[in-house]
């Protein structure tokens, strides 16, 4: 299991450029720290664009840093394989939670379709194989739990298993801050009235000092060596800020209602049952082969886990899909559980689904065909969808021939009576192989699309040497044109308005980039930008004057997206 999601994530991580708006960002910080060498004011202090990071705690900096500095540089490779392993890591411990919470032959042999359903679930494999946070958190978080739930069975004394569940979350913090700190919430809820008298209970100060003395110790040296105003930005802007005022990512209560289910397709279609087994249980219901107070205690534990992490992030008015990637094998355990415990037994899937897999592998084999053999202009039609962008022959003609052999495969199955189980497993391993087809054939083809390389190029060609490059009102951008500029870490100045752009200009320098629909807010245009845009892409446009043109590329208009505010 693992090992198919490995050959599926790892290999390709270097395959494409880093894509805004977090992974260039991430990338330029750990090449920053790796550049400047590892003394502790640098391992303490991160810098972005040479000025103190106020954003995030720096492990997962450390550690890219730390896997670039062999070849000299923090390539795509190195920043995204912390991210890759951990969701690895994140898919096996979801395999032993469910072995211990549900004990006996149902937890272990729902535990191979829990990780299947974790690794093909569309937000989890997509972290996995970006630079991110959220993945090597959601892994410390399950890490935490597992280690309190060998204290329920009774496999490690209660003190020892709170004090290594405490450790995990402190690796937690260092990553993300006191978010990581949630599943002591859950286990609050859990086991509200039901813990030994004398116990030590998940909050004790001597197992919080394991869990905040290493966030506590960092931030005290950041603070001590740290410009004025680090810790109002650090923590008034992205902390109370974030959550209280909205400052990034602004959402409604209601959007995980919506989001969530998206994120966590294609088992998804599973949920609703998975929500029906456990309110079934958790009112006493016989539900299967098993009945009892373990059971019940873990789809106990599902639900606060849920309830927690939803409550929370949805009281947040700052939000992201990604935000609730810690909560997905919750889902996957529930959902793995109650697949093993339908399909027990069975020879054969229910109709209707067999049905519907079989209509949906061949809608995915017959659209790549169709836009393969342009049926119908629909090439045309992709292209014009993706701002230009062309999909690869290549991918097209895996993804159909991935497709038919997904259909053949079910078809056997069904021929040679196979348990339901393994044909649901064999549908799921499909989705794997079509994510290492993804990673190779679509996601380098959609570099132009998210990628700010070409930015960077097109800006460093009109500017001379030594000159500086302004980036006007969209701080977001500055980083990722610094990494493609390949150690330049103060080339790219930020702009905040035009007042900033003519001092700017004034000191000699003649390029500034700025997304399209801010240039109004330049007009007119002060000398020497008067001769206009020079080169252009999609949302991007980088002003020069007009006598450099023949220095840059022509103002062909190939796409790019860039973050949004």
């Amino acid at each position: 299991m693992i090992a198919a999601l490995a050959a599926a994530w790892l290999p390709a991580l270097g395959a494409r450029d880093v894509w805004a708006p977090d992974e260039p960002r991430f990338a330029q910080v750990a090449e920053e720290l790796r550049a400047g060498g590892a003394s502790p004011g640098r391992l303490a202090l991160l810098r972005l664009g040479g000025r103190a990071y106020t954003q995030k705690p720096p492990l997962y900096y450390w550690a890219a840093a730390a896997l670039g500095a062999p070849f000299g540089r923090v390539d795509e490779w190195a920043v995204r394989l912390p991210s890759a392993l951990a969701a690895l890591a994140g898919v096996g411990l979801a395999m032993a939670l469910a072995r211990r919470a549900f004990p006996g032959d149902e937890g272990a042999r729902a535990a191979p379709l829990v990780g299947l359903l974790l690794g093909t679930s569309f937000l989890y494999a997509h972290h996995a194989q970006r630079a991110s946070l959220d993945a090597p958190l959601a892994a410390c978080e399950l890490a935490a739990m597992l280690a309190w739930w060998r204290g329920v069975r009774g496999e490690l004394p209660r003190a020892a298993a709170l004090a290594r569940c405490h450790a995990w979350l402190g690796v937690g913090m260092l990553l993300k801050g006191p978010v990581a700190l949630l599943p002591l919430a859950v286990i609050a809820v859990v086991e509200r009235g039901a813990r030994p008298r004398r116990a030590p209970g998940p909050f004790a100060p001597r197992l919080l000092a394991l869990s905040l003395g290493p966030f506590a110790a960092w931030g005290a040296i950041a603070l001590a060596i740290a410009p004025d105003g680090f810790f109002a930005r650090a923590v008034g802007e992205n902390l109370v800020g974030r959550f209280f005022a909205g400052t990034s990512h602004a959402r409604p209560f209601w959007y995980y209602a919506v989001q969530l289910p998206l994120d966590f397709l294609p088992a998804t279609l599973l949920v609703p049952a998975a929500l029906a087994a456990g309110a079934r249980r958790l009112r006493g219901g016989a539900d299967g082969p098993r009945s009892g107070a373990e059971e019940r205690a873990a789809w106990a534990w599902l639900a606060a886990w849920a309830a927690v992490f939803l409550a929370f992030f949805s009281l947040s008015a700052g939000k992201r899909g990604s935000y609730l990637l810690p909560l997905h094998p919750a889902l996957a355990i529930a959902c793995g559980v109650t697949a093993q415990r339908a399909l027990a037994g069975r020879t054969r899937l229910p109709l209707r689904l067999g049905i519907a897999a079989s209509i949906l592998a061949a809608l995915v084999a017959g659209a790549a065909l169709l836009v393969l053999g342009d049926a119908f202009g629909a090439a045309g039609r992709i292209a014009g969808l993706l701002d230009g962008a062309t999909l690869p022959r290549a991918w097209l003609g895996a993804v159909a021939a991935t497709g038919l052999a997904a259909a053949a495969a079910g078809a056997g199955l069904a021929r040679r009576g196979a348990p339901a189980r393994t044909r649901l497993a064999t549908g799921l391993g499909a989705l794997v192989a079509l994510q290492a087809v993804n990673a190779w054939g679509l996601w380098p083809a959609l570099d132009p699309l998210r990628s700010p390389r070409p930015i960077a190029e097109a800006a460093l060609a009109l500017a001379r040497p030594g000159e500086r490059i302004g980036v006007f009102a969209h701080p977001p951008l500055t980083p990722g044109l610094a990494y493609y500029a390949r150690g330049a870490t103060d080339l790219f100045v930020d702009l905040p308005d035009r007042d900033a752009v003519v001092a700017f200009l004034a000191r000699g320098n003649a390029v500034v980039v700025s997304r399209e629909r801010r240039l109004p807010r330049l007009e007119p245009l002060p000398p020497p930008l008067a001769g206009g845009v020079v080169a252009t892409r999609g949302e991007v446009v980088v002003l020069a004057p007009a006598e450099r043109q023949h220095r840059g590329q022509a103002p062909e208009r190939e796409r790019l997206s860039v973050p949004a505010d």
